[in-house]
């Protein structure tokens, strides 16, 4: 009788270890290139383009990326940090007016950086998109960051109920 429960749970343990397994391997291995293909293809599909065209857009938007991504890749402010509490402080009450005018120009000088890029890529996007072309692709990127912001946002909120209410709210 005790051999029969312990083979049971032996199976039950065995199929649960091969399901987890399997629902591992389901998963999809996105690299980062394969995602901006995905997200490249669909951009010419919306578009209408050409192979040429496509293959075009493919080149000069992933430059385009690269560069963004050094570029969004600097640190612009500093993470807040908590006080003994466990509550968030604000960062800006900690430093000096130079430190926090210094940080205010830093986030100018980007500005202009990001211009710039925007700038160098439409006049490349031009020489075979149409502005209307061009701006969709813009509201596509500003759609997709929305995206990526709204999943930040979202395992943020997760990793905060931890212990049924997010850090830094004080219990009522």
């Amino acid at each position: 009788m005790k051999t029969n429960k312990l083979v049971g749970l032996l199976l039950v343990a065995c199929a649960l270890f091969v399901q987890t397994a399997q629902a591992q391997d389901r998963r999809p291995d996105m690299s980062w290139e394969k995602m901006q293909d995905m997200q490249i293809d669909f951009m010419a599909q919306s578009l209408s383009l050409s192979d040429k065209d496509t293959e075009k857009l493919k080149e000069v938007y992933k430059e385009y990326s690269k560069e963004m991504r050094t570029l969004m890749g600097t640190p612009r402010r500093p993470k807040k940090e908590k006080k003994n509490d466990g509550e968030p402080q604000n960062p800006w009450k900690t430093m000096s007016d130079e430190e926090v005018e210094a940080m205010i120009k830093g986030r100018f000088e980007q500005s202009r950086k990001m211009l710039d890029l925007h700038e160098k890529y439409y006049d490349k996007y031009r020489k075979f998109l149409s502005p209307k072309q061009i701006q969709k692709i813009y509201d596509m990127e500003m759609m997709n960051m929305g995206r990526v912001q709204q999943e930040i946002n979202r395992r943020n909120m997760m990793r905060g109920f931890g212990n049924g209410q997010q850090q830094g709210w004080k219990a009522q």
